[in-house]
């Protein structure tokens, strides 16, 4: 688990005007983004997982609220066993094998693309963002989990069947990203 700096210093006033982020809608549009590089490598597309996408969220979410990154959380558990906990089976037939594992990419970013500090005469400070559009942050994800070639991997795998994102939003407009995936091919994950 990576622990992260401390938030901006700059006051929560200065963010008022972001735009506003809908998580579940940028989950999506990864997600679409996701099955088109799929598509485009000759993959069958990934099926939304519900369940699953719960599982994500609170992840992301947990490390949005503790400032961590990881795919350890802070009680130790990682992919399969918040899943677990959650009712969800992460053992699946592949085959003539039983494939065990959930598979997990982290992707965390901020909602701004740059931003500048102006001081005025009397010490006040005016903070100018320049920010990212879903779209740009769903590209961004999916270009980066590309470019890495554990994600890769994981994003590529001919075995996965199902995946799920949760998108966290912190108070200082760090976006974390949680995609999981299972091999799981018909129906939604079943408890064991």
């Amino acid at each position: 688990m990576d622990v992260l700096l401390a938030p901006a210093s700059w006051p929560a006033s200065a963010t008022r005007n972001a735009p506003v982020l809908d998580p579940a809608a940028l989950a999506q549009e990864i997600h679409i983004q996701v099955n088109a590089v799929r598509t485009r490598h000759g993959l069958t597309p990934l099926a939304w997982k519900d369940r699953l996408a719960e599982v994500a969220l609170a992840h992301s979410r947990d490390m949005a609220d503790h400032a961590y990154f990881g795919h350890t959380n802070r009680r130790g558990e990682d992919a399969g066993d918040r899943a677990r906990q959650a009712g969800l089976s992460d053992r699946a037939r592949v085959g003539a094998y039983v494939v065990e594992g959930v598979g997990e990419n982290l992707f965390m970013t901020h909602h701004f693309r740059a931003y500048e500090v102006f001081t005025q005469a009397d010490g006040q400070q005016t903070y100018l963002f320049e920010w990212k559009t879903q779209q740009e942050i769903a590209q961004e994800a999916v270009a980066r989990w590309m470019q890495s070639p554990a994600h890769r991997a994981n994003l590529l795998s001919p075995l996965y069947h199902g995946e799920a994102i949760g998108v966290g939003h912190s108070a200082n407009e760090v976006l974390f990203i949680t995609q999981n995936f299972t091999c799981q091919s018909d129906d939604p994950l079943a408890a064991r």
